[in-house]
């Protein structure tokens, strides 16, 4: 059995006082940042370990870009407000389309006498894997505190020591679903993990979900800021107010990620 984890009561947010943290305050609203713009570049970028044969490669890419296209293509669906058989007939025939386009692309490129590797139809397919992984967790991430008290994050974040820190209250019925940020945690993905996940292997979701989102360099452990993290859904759209809640956050280390489309979001966090 799992060890219960403590978890915080209160979460914290420094930030400069200006306009913008008013309309924080009184909105209750969160920005979910695109991680690219973060301090550390690998950070929710992990690398790919290729162990898996080619036919299951190319299965579990098959898998992502159709889960992919759909979602995109819904989306688009549903803001033209176009549905119904026909639409929903089109959008698998195109999913299926892009899928089989890609893995036949990379198949003719693994015939390039120029890769010297043992198997570069595996390498190539890897690779690709590794991208659509990438975006399948394209999320964005809200970043709170643990402690009030913090120098460098006063420093960093709190206007050098001249802003606020704001605190929120954590609902307990969300305390079974945070689990905290692993620094100096493994960011290497098992390819064989991803399609096990694709399939629906919960345990390997976990793992995927660990080395993706919640493992950071130990050498950016003084940086003692949390965040929130949920498992958003699938669609890619431009940034949008939609309500957030806490019910799937998971916590890891020294933060909490709750992940979201990158962008202004309502919370249900209670301002202390």
């Amino acid at each position: 059995m799992t060890k219960k984890q403590s978890v915080p009561r209160r979460l914290l947010k420094y930030r400069a006082f200006n306009n913008l943290t008013l309309d924080i305050i009184i909105a209750d609203n969160l920005y979910y940042a695109d991680p690219s713009t973060f301090n550390d570049p690998l950070d929710t970028r992990p690398s790919l370990n290729n162990d898996l044969p080619v036919h299951d490669l190319e299965r579990a890419i098959r898998q992502l870009i159709e889960q992919r296209i759909n979602a995109e293509m819904k989306a688009a669906a549903r803001t033209i407000r176009y549905k119904g058989p026909k639409t929903r007939d089109h959008i698998d025939r195109l999913r299926r389309l892009q899928a089989d386009q890609v893995i036949s692309e990379i198949s003719y490129n693994a015939n390039d006498p120029s890769y010297e590797m043992d198997n570069p139809h595996q390498f190539l397919l890897g690779r690709y894997l590794e991208k659509e992984l990438l975006l399948e967790y394209e999320k964005g991430i809200v970043s709170l505190a643990e402690r009030a008290n913090c120098p460098l994050m006063w420093s960093h974040y709190g206007d050098q020591h001249h802003g606020v820190c704001i605190g929120y209250s954590v609902p307990c019925e969300v305390y079974d679903n945070l689990h905290r940020v692993k620094y100096g945690g493994k960011r290497l993905v098992d390819a064989s993990k991803v399609l096990r996940m694709l399939d629906g292997d919960n345990d390997a979701r976990r793992h995927v979900d660990e080395a993706v989102l919640f493992a950071k360099s130990d050498k950016l452990a003084v940086r003692a800021r949390m965040a929130f993290d949920r498992a958003a859904q699938a669609t890619r759209l431009p940034a949008g107010a939609r309500r957030g809640n806490l019910r799937n956050a998971l916590q890891r280390g020294r933060e909490i990620r709750h992940h979201h489309r990158p962008g202004w979001q309502e919370t249900t966090c209670a301002l202390l």
